[in-house]
């Protein structure tokens, strides 16, 4: 598997994308779900 090299950007169709979305909520609901990436502030100035 070539986890590294995946591209970040992946088509899904709008059925799965709906899916993902609902799941992603359930697990935020959860209160254990850390995203992965900070999330950056723009300053700027």
């Amino acid at each position: 598997k070539k986890l590294r090299n995946r591209p970040i950007h992946t088509y899904t169709c709008s059925e799965c994308y709906d899916r993902i979305t609902i799941k992603t909520e359930q697990r935020i609901a959860t209160g254990k779900f850390r995203f992965q990436k900070p999330i950056k502030d723009n300053d700027e100035w």
